[in-house]
């Protein structure tokens, strides 16, 4: 896991990524992104650091237009059309960053959220169509990251959401644990083609998040409880805290999908030190288990045949004193066969064993401190209460 898969394909990677940012994009218009009005002259002296450079884009409406643009820029990477030899929907699409730059200039009109929805629901259809005729698992990485991100995005705080709101925009369907579940799979079935760590650690943290069907009121306090099968209503309050939380969660989801910051980057130097005890601790544990089993093993041989078979061969070696040396013959060829061919074949398999725990032990341990640094729990800003 700690090296690049060789049998990775980049176009699956491309396509989930894809698919994330489609549905990143139409839930940015849909959380309220809006022109800004103009600054005065004294802001525009104003001059903070460029966003790159902080790693990550603090203006709402610039990470709209960085979400149109990385539409426009995977589905290019994908080579199934070009923005000078596109078809009339596509190029809507590689038209979206500049349109969308000039709305928020206040230069031009631009899509209504259910203009925008029909438009990329028309588009992604035409996408997928192409994915899959030129490899499934790219459609379905395509279909994953558009469901991953949905998680999130389509959502809607409280203030902005209609009282009559489909039921599938509500957290509690969108965080259920049967949803989830899904999402999990997926994840795991494009774990190779995903930068290392990545899939399994987000796996874990949709499992922590899968409370669809888990918070209840007790005593005034807002809690878990995995035995309940509906879920409170929560507060208006309360909600936007959760939806606060899994913002948050989603942004280092970002992060590590999108490569923004690779996930060992995530480990402190007491994390890694961790990681080499806990290495050697588990490999010292597993290879006294396996010394002790051995010694065990040898010691049952060593007495199998010193009471039932030494015996019986010394008598009937005695037996045969002229034909000894024949005999010792064929005592020598089994023991050659039976123990001291096998014997370097057993070590060297040892061997490879050792190695490949200790690589697992690696990955185990990467992904649980990689897990402790990115996880956001629900409860979050409700602690901060």
């Amino acid at each position: 896991m700690s090296e690049p898969n060789a049998n990775a394909d980049p176009r699956v990677r491309i396509a989930f990524l894809l698919g994330w940012s489609v549905s990143e994009l139409h839930g940015r218009l849909r959380k309220g992104v809006r022109p800004m009005p103009r600054q005065s002259a004294r802001a525009t002296e104003s001059a903070p650091r460029l966003d790159v450079a902080d790693g990550e884009i603090e203006k709402f409406t610039d990470a709209f237009v960085f979400t149109a643009q990385r539409v426009a820029r995977f589905f290019h990477a994908l080579e199934f059309e070009t923005p000078a030899h596109a078809l009339p929907l596509s190029q809507e699409i590689f038209a979206l960053p500049e349109n969308a730059r000039a709305w928020l200039a206040g230069a031009r009109k631009f899509y209504t959220p259910r203009e925008l929805r029909d438009l990329l629901n028309a588009w992604t259809m035409h996408v997928w169509a192409q994915l899959d005729a030129a490899s499934p698992a790219s459609a379905q990485a395509f279909t994953a990251g558009m469901s991953l991100a949905d998680t999130y995005w389509y959502l809607r705080l409280p203030a902005r959401r209609p009282a009559r709101a489909p039921s599938g925009e509500s957290w509690q369907r969108l965080l259920s644990k049967f949803r989830l579940d899904v999402e999990r799979t997926r994840l795991a079935s494009l774990e190779k083609h995903l930068p290392a760590y990545v899939a399994p650690v987000i796996r874990n943290q949709l499992r922590a998040w899968s409370i669809g069907t888990d918070l209840v009121y007790r005593d005034g306090k807002l809690m878990r409880d995995p035995t309940t099968k509906n879920a409170a209503t929560l507060t208006p309050e309360d909600e936007t805290h959760l939806q606060n939380a899994l913002e948050k969660q989603t942004s280092e989801w970002s992060n590590l999908l999108f490569e923004w910051r690779t996930a060992t980057s995530y480990l402190r130097d007491a994390d890694r030190r961790w990681i080499v005890i806990g290495r050697r601790v588990g490999l010292f544990g597993v290879l006294l288990i396996t010394t002790f089993a051995l010694a065990l093993f040898a010691v049952w041989i060593a007495i199998f045949l010193s009471v039932s078979v030494l015996p019986g061969l010394f008598t009937f070696l005695n037996q045969k004193q002229p034909g000894l040396g024949d005999w010792l013959g064929i005592v020598n060829f089994l023991w050659t066969l039976l123990i001291a061919a096998p014997a370097p074949l057993i070590l060297r398999a040892i061997f490879q064993a050792t190695r490949t725990l200790q690589q697992w032990l690696d990955d185990q341990l990467m992904i649980y401190f990689i897990n402790r640094r990115t996880a956001v729990t629900w409860n979050r800003y409700l602690k901060e209460q």
